[in-house]
């Protein structure tokens, strides 16, 4: 049987997104498909590392630069050079990522005439704008690429209703494939006290955590609100910031007018995450919106016990009281409320970072996102 050629496109090689899209080309059977991958560096220039990774690995890597912001001059270049790539190298398959590679890359791929067009979101751009014109723009925007899509892969249920929503395609050819972790995400690491040290923290200390972009969408202003009415109750007490953003002057300019700048660790982007978890006695994620974050995956599979925000996207993997809390998302007093029950009490930390574990081990298998990734393109390549 001949391989499908099947190709990823990416323009946000940061985050999730990008966690996602490189756990597709590492777990996709080689035996049924040849994979390529067309991405940008414009984000992350260190990103090259990947790159090289990737062609180590066999993968057929392409760099196509597609600015994040909107640039009609930028955009229409790279809308050229993938309409010639996907003409030249005549795809089976286009899967295209996150809203600028899935405007331009659908767009390429219907012109090149590719058999299979397929989308995942990752949050869809009319959730992370305010102003009803802006948000008005983006959802014509998504209707509109839709007449170019074969399939939407939601990572989410929250995200497929979304998609259902905007009433282009039918519901059954929209799909929920979530993001899931492989083994290495599962491992436990064994570096809780090395990684504490370094710190500047010693073991009795509580530490509250939290790992991501710092954006708006993760709510970071509320924790710090939160953190400065626990730093009263908990003198000892300490917060990690861990990421990088567009919000980290910001939030920085906000510890030292609240005066807990001593109680907040920022270190800025740390690939070692899984010693960070290890540190953590709670981890938090106050986000104002959610697809399917992996740092609150991560911190679940480390045995960490979470307090997060009850929105769409994070409240179908907690339930509040079994395996973490949830709390009402903007609300730094309910969110200092929940994490002050749990640092008061380390039995409950345990018990719902034992149920967190549990959770992430029987519901979020790379094996069962590969085998319904699979599944789906071989059914839409058949058609």
């Amino acid at each position: 049987m001949r391989k499908l050629r099947v190709l990823q496109v990416l323009e946000a090689t940061i985050g999730g997104t990008k966690k996602h899209v490189l756990q597709i080309l590492s777990h996709l059977p080689r035996d049924r498909y040849v994979l390529s991958f067309v991405c940008s560096t414009l984000r992350d220039p260190v990103f090259q590392k990947d790159i090289e990774a990737l062609r180590a690995a066999g993968v057929n890597v392409t760099v196509i630069q597609m600015p994040r912001s909107i640039r009609p001059l930028a955009d229409l270049r790279a809308l050229w050079n993938l309409l010639g790539h996907m003409r030249r190298c005549r795809y089976d398959i286009v899967h295209t990522h996150s809203s600028k590679a899935g405007i331009l890359g659908r767009l390429a791929a219907r012109l090149a005439r590719v058999p299979v067009v397929i989308h995942t979101p990752h949050a869809f751009a009319f959730e992370m704008t305010t102003g009803r014109f802006t948000k008005t723009a983006y959802r014509l925007v998504e209707k509109t690429c839709a007449h170019f899509t074969d399939a939407v892969v939601a990572v989410s249920e929250h995200e497929r209703r979304l998609a259902a929503g905007l009433g282009v395609l039918p519901p059954h050819r929209i799909f929920t494939i979530e993001n899931v972790l492989d083994a290495e995400d599962l491992k436990r690491p064994r570096t809780r006290a090395k990684t504490r040290k370094e710190l500047g923290l010693r073991s009795k200390q509580i530490l509250v955590g939290a790992v991501g972009r710092l954006t708006r969408q993760k709510g970071l202003p509320v924790l710090l609100d939160a953190a400065a009415k626990l730093s009263r109750e908990f003198p000892d007490m300490h917060f990690l910031i861990a990421g990088s953003g567009d919000e980290e002057y910001s939030l920085r300019r906000k510890l030292a007018q609240l005066g807990i700048a001593d109680k907040v660790l920022m270190p800025g982007h740390r690939e070692d995450t899984r010693d960070l978890y290890a540190a953590m006695d709670l981890f938090v994620l106050p986000s104002l919106w959610e697809g399917r974050p992996y740092a609150l995956l991560e911190a679940m599979a480390a045995g960490k016990p979470v307090v997060a925000s009850d929105v769409c996207g994070l409240d179908d993997v907690i339930e509040d009281g079994v395996n973490g809390m949830l709390v009402p998302p903007g609300d730094a007093t309910s969110l200092a409320q929940a994490v002050s029950c749990l640092a008061q009490d380390a039995t409950l930390r345990r018990r719902l970072g034992r149920a967190a574990r549990s959770t992430v081990q029987i519901r979020y298998r790379i094996e069962d996102a590969v085998t319904k990734l699979d599944a789906l393109y071989a059914r839409f390549a058949a058609m």
